[in-house]
């Protein structure tokens, strides 16, 4: 008896090193591409980013509260890769008995391929295997001038009546500025 068991210790020994060895040979270190870093290195915790209406002139700041990238196993949808910057409206009061986080931007690799998304208010995008549509021409806003930006429209719209319709993504500084459907535009005004 006590031989058996000692032999189903061993046993279960090689098993596991057996597994352990599978699962770190299946292991494959996902690499952001040159333009997904670009996306990722934009903002930074604590960043602050302050528009106003160009026909108003309110001002409305948002604040970059995290980023998150990770690399994770599901059993249904393979190996992924997960990444997400958050914000908040600082003008709007914060619910702690809700931990939801309004994403900004994120991308999302798995078996069923890649996809960007934007959340920016009520503007929801999602983009499969691009991220909008890249400018070369130069557009201006309160003497800042900006060129290589692109142009985001939503895939979703959640209220036609105020939402947003086009979201100007400058390489370098994220958004510039958005237009809603009311015909207002916010443009970004603390860009270095």
């Amino acid at each position: 008896m006590h031989i058996d068991i000692y032999l189903n210790k061993t046993n279960m020994k090689k098993i596991y090193i057996i597994l352990f060895s599978i699962i770190l040979i299946s292991c494959k270190k996902y690499e952001f591409s040159v333009f997904e870093q670009q996306l990722y290195d934009i903002y930074n915790v604590g960043d602050t980013l302050v528009f106003v209406s160009i026909k108003t002139e309110k001002i409305v700041t948002y604040v970059i509260t995290d980023k998150t990238n990770y690399v994770s196993r599901h059993f249904s949808d393979g190996r992924y890769r997960e990444v997400e910057v958050n914000y908040r409206d600082v003008d709007k009061p914060i619910d702690p008995s809700n931990d939801y986080k309004p994403k900004l931007f994120g991308f999302l690799n798995n078996k069923y391929g890649y996809y960007n998304t934007v959340l920016f208010n009520d503007f929801y995008g999602r983009y499969e295997n691009t991220f909008g549509t890249l400018k070369t021409d130069t557009i201006s806003f309160f003497d800042k001038k900006y060129s290589d930006y692109y142009t985001l429209k939503p895939t979703t719209m959640t209220n036609p009546e105020d939402s947003t319709t086009v979201i100007y993504w400058q390489k370098k500084y994220g958004i510039v500025k958005f237009d809603l459907n009311n015909g207002d535009s916010y443009v970004r005004t603390n860009v270095p």
